[in-house]
């Protein structure tokens, strides 16, 4: 089945040339959503995110998504229900940073692609951010094989 899934500017700069580690994690994710029939999501600040963030593979990839049809506009869910005021100021500063990510994951299947782990953490200070790690399929390329993909 597809599935609109949201990709972070984290796995985006991380899909390198290397061939060991989180870059090839990173890359693998990135093959293996263009090769399955899964559509990456796009937001007005996801792609200006995409553009500062970018490595040279993650533009080919984005290319070929492109071409293919695989990318799905969406307009973003401002309605989160975050209370930012219960968070301590550092996770508060670093989850209205990206905030994006939720937005457009709660616009489309909640799935999210992120080598950022510490949002995760911050999200776990208050209620009101676990909600997020429940309800969203949080996947870890370097934690994770590539087959997740498949069970989407």
């Amino acid at each position: 089945m597809s599935r609109l899934v949201v990709v972070d500017a984290s796995v985006l700069r991380s899909a390198g040339e290397s061939s060991e580690g989180v870059s090839a994690s990173c890359r693998e994710y990135l093959k293996g959503i263009l090769q399955i029939c899964h559509k990456v999501v796009v937001t007005e600040e996801l792609t200006t995110e995409r553009l500062k963030h970018h490595s040279r593979f993650s533009r080919k990839w984005f290319g070929w998504m492109t071409a293919r049809r695989k990318q799905k506009d969406v307009k973003p869910n401002a309605d989160l229900h975050l209370a930012l005021d219960k968070f301590s100021e550092k996770a508060r500063i670093a989850i209205e940073k990206d905030l994006l990510l939720i937005q457009a994951a709660c616009a489309a299947d909640k799935i999210i692609v992120t080598e950022d782990t510490q949002l995760m953490s911050y999200l776990s200070e208050h209620k009101s951010g676990e909600r997020w790690l429940r309800e969203i399929r949080w996947i870890v390329p370097s934690r994770e094989p590539v087959e997740v993909l498949s069970e989407l």
